[in-house]
């Protein structure tokens, strides 16, 4: 058994489903491309004014802006955005506010709202970042939002910007469409070690490091690929969210029953991992690595100016995302249970 890390892929499930993402964003003006981080390259943003980052990010997004035009402002310890400090750092100076849900956990609506009143008075551009809540809410108060699909689907591509209203004059689009797909071979490759056919371990593994590595050097804005399009009408959303709700509420009840803290979920939120604060995190990361659970870190601390972002540091040296997705039956949530309770340690 191994909980965690990339997707497989079954090719028995490509067929096309009801209820998938197309039909997902079917009531947004939507464009389509090959990564998140394109997705938000494409937005016009004003070059010669500053844009305010929230401090809990990933170093892809920061890299999507010049950094000699970023601020930062304050994330909470639960995730929410710190609203006194973000109303502070607003002026005319300001061209852009990126703001960000996490994991799951919904920004509190009416400090949203206040805030779209804010920008439409000085004229900013509010860009709202879904990717790790894009089941969770379909309303938006950003003028446009951006989301990568692929941390929620087993499919090579899938970034893509939306909105409610006309965005053709926001939105710059690629002059070519991505060809590359060549994460499908790691996840087919993955499936085919999982259901221990052949021993594929180090071969996807290579695919999968590979593919990040292109994705880190490209630069250039693409159009999703054609077939990571068609993959994405293949997989029901509603199932989607079922199971990882189902999942992240056994594994919550067995943490609980321990005494052990996280922060839960509403019932309209759907998680994309299962964050938890531990003590000794690295220690215990290497543990749950030696029984086959991997789990990823959100995110590494990119040491960007390391002195505005606290929490960003603080984050990255105690969260851990407990795998809760849409692939895994009761039975492996109760292997990661017990691999947990065998631990030894205290977790918090």
């Amino acid at each position: 058994m191994e909980l965690g890390s990339e997707f497989n892929l079954d090719p028995k499930d490509l067929t096309i489903k009801s209820g998938n993402a197309e039909d997902y964003f079917s009531n947004f003006q939507t464009r389509w491309f090959d990564y998140g981080r394109s997705a938000i390259k494409s937005v016009n943003v004003p070059v010669d004014k500053f844009i305010l980052l929230p401090e809990f990010i990933c170093e892809s997004v920061i890299r999507c802006f010049s950094l000699e035009n970023v601020h930062f402002y304050k994330i909470t310890r639960d995730f929410q955005i710190d609203f006194r400090d973000l109303f502070s750092k607003i002026d005319n100076s300001v061209g852009t506010i990126y703001i960000c849900h996490y994991f799951g956990y919904m920004q509190e609506y009416s400090e949203l709202l206040q805030l779209k009143n804010i920008a439409e008075k000085y004229k900013i551009t509010v860009i709202e970042d879904t990717t790790q809540t894009i089941f969770s809410c379909k309303n938006i108060v950003g003028d446009v939002a951006v989301a990568s699909l692929r941390k929620w689907l087993p499919v090579p591509q899938g970034g893509v910007l939306y909105s409610s209203h006309d965005i053709s004059n926001m939105v710059v689009m690629p002059h070519t469409k991505s060809n590359d797909n060549s994460r499908i071979y790691g996840m087919l490759l993955k499936d085919i070690f999982l259901k221990k056919i052949y021993d594929t371990n180090s071969m996807y593994r290579k695919i999968f490091a590979d593919c990040e590595d292109r994705v880190d050097s490209n630069s250039t804005i693409q159009e999703i690929s054609d077939l990571a399009r068609f993959m994405l009408s293949c997989f029901n959303i509603d199932s989607v969210i079922a199971k990882r709700i189902r999942n992240y509420k056994r594994l919550g009840n067995f943490l609980s029953n321990r005494g052990i803290k996280y922060r839960e979920f509403s019932d309209t939120e759907c998680p994309l991992v299962f964050p938890l604060r531990v003590k000794e995190r690295d220690s215990f990361r290497r543990y749950l690595m030696n029984n086959k659970v991997y789990c990823a870190v959100h995110w590494p601390f990119d040491n960007i100016r390391s002195n505005e972002r606290r929490m960003a540091k603080l984050n990255a040296d105690e969260l851990i995302s407990l795998p809760i997705d849409q692939r895994y039956k009761d039975t492996d949530i109760d292997y990661l249970c017990d691999v947990i309770d065998k631990y030894g340690k205290d977790l918090q």
